[in-house]
């Protein structure tokens, strides 16, 4: 990364490093670097050195099987062989060894292990000034094929030039400039179907950016577009929209394109989707739910207790207009309200104490509370038109007595220990009998 720059300056000569290799099909590499003539390439300088080693990095993390490790990454290690190294005034010749360390654990076929011979020379600062690399491409290649489960070499081939770009892909891919803002200049069938754009709305019009929203995470952005930054690969999992606003979460890998030896576009694949939203007919079937539910044109409840105060009511004449802009449905206000719910609903063990204190003022008005062996009884007077269903129903169940919860809320102000007419009452006539008799 950019911030172990001056690690690398540290180790390589910056004015005159430079590194020779084979060619690497299967990672990303600028093809100004390559030789046809020897066919090898040769990498100059310490930022074109950073950005082949984060290629290697993107290329090994290619290996995860992202259907079952969505977030997994390639552990590595490099082992120079320093037993039997040759050292040479300025110069040291040694074999190496590279070896994956967890890639059957992300979904690999196999682990991949590539040896081979380096040659380098340093400097009077001991720095490094050039480095030549040598291995076996194709036995290396064909561990990777058997890793990753590919059927021939092409499927390892990572295009590096637009136009390798020209070729079917079995993943959803896209086509961007270099500069920004990344106009899209290709997708393929794939990619439409994935996002829901057709080629024609975004080709030359619109960059991937139409695919974030409020989910896609800054950070996962940052780890994506930081090193496209510096024209180096990428990879990252990002959280993307389609057209009509399901989400979706997929790993996108990021090549740098070369166009008569300059970064002139970048190429996207995305080689792993998981959907976090349902089908959008599924979700269109539940929208159109919510807004059926939530218009006014819904059919009245069959249920007396969710029928508006006046439907409850029953009595023309005591219907009152209502309010402009209220729906006819029972409000909490109305169920709360003494003088129409009550009526309904009658006294009930259950009622708050608000509630009961209500019914008890009014019955003791009317006069309806008389003694019973049990507790008292409290009868509700009705003036409901025999025709409402609310009504009906009630007339047609069976009379039972119930209890009013006892409280001691008054009714009253409080009385003094004689009654309204200022006379003793009759428990106080036989609590001054008691105490006569004991002579106090």
């Amino acid at each position: 990364t950019d911030q172990k720059r001056d690690m690398w300056s540290s180790i390589l000569d910056e004015s005159s490093f430079t590194c020779r290799l084979p060619v690497t099909p299967y990672q990303s590499f600028p093809s100004s670097e390559v030789q046809l003539s020897n066919s090898q390439r040769t990498i100059v300088g310490v930022d074109a050195m950073m950005a082949d080693v984060a290629s290697n990095a993107v290329f090994l993390d290619s290996i995860v099987d992202r259907t079952r490790y969505p977030t997994s990454k390639i552990k590595f290690q490099y082992t120079l062989v320093t037993e039997e190294s040759v050292v040479a005034g300025n110069q040291v010749m040694a074999r190496w060894a590279m070896e994956t360390l967890n890639a059957k654990k992300c979904g690999g076929r196999t682990e991949l292990h590539q040896k081979g011979m380096l040659f380098c020379k340093f400097n009077s600062a001991h720095k490094i000034v050039s480095l030549e690399i040598m291995f076996d491409v194709m036995a290396f290649m064909l561990q990777v094929k058997m890793a990753m489960g590919f059927d021939n070499f092409n499927d390892v081939v990572i295009p590096n030039t637009v136009q390798t770009c020209q070729k079917q892909f079995d993943f959803p891919m896209v086509m961007t400039l270099a500069d920004r803002p990344f106009t899209i200049v290709q997708v393929n069938e794939r990619w439409e179907k994935l996002t829901g754009y057709l080629g024609a709305e975004v080709v030359g019009k619109k960059s991937c950016s139409i695919l974030q929203g409020a989910d896609t995470a800054e950070k996962d952005l940052n780890q994506l577009m930081g090193p496209v930054m510096f024209k180096r690969p990428a990879c990252a999992m990002l959280t993307n929209y389609t057209k009509t606003g399901r989400r979706f979460r997929n790993y996108v890998t990021i090549y740098p394109l070369s166009t008569d030896s300059n970064i002139s576009h970048y190429f996207g694949l995305t080689t792993f989707v998981q959907w976090i939203d349902a089908d959008d007919s599924v979700r269109l079937k539940k929208r159109s739910k919510i807004d059926d539910g939530g218009s006014g044109d819904s059919k009245p409840s069959s249920n007396p207790l969710k029928q508006s105060p006046q439907c409850a009511a029953g009595s023309d004449d005591n219907k009152k207009p209502s309010s402009p802009g209220k729906d006819s449905s029972l409000t909490s206000d109305a169920r709360s309200s003494p003088t129409s719910t009550e009526a309904v609903k009658g006294t009930t063990a259950s009622q708050n104490e608000k509630q009961s204190l209500s019914s008890l003022t009014s019955s003791v008005s009317s006069g309806s509370i008389r003694s019973g062996e049990g507790g008292t009884e409290v009868g509700t007077k009705r003036n409901f038109d025999q025709s409402s269903p609310v009504v009906a129903s009630e007339m047609a169940a069976p009379a039972t007595k119930q209890k009013v919860v006892e409280f001691s809320i008054p009714l009253t102000k409080p009385r003094s220990p004689q009654n309204q007419l200022g006379c003793r009452t009759n428990v106080e006539r036989n609590h001054g009998a008691k105490r006569k008799d004991r002579g106090e």
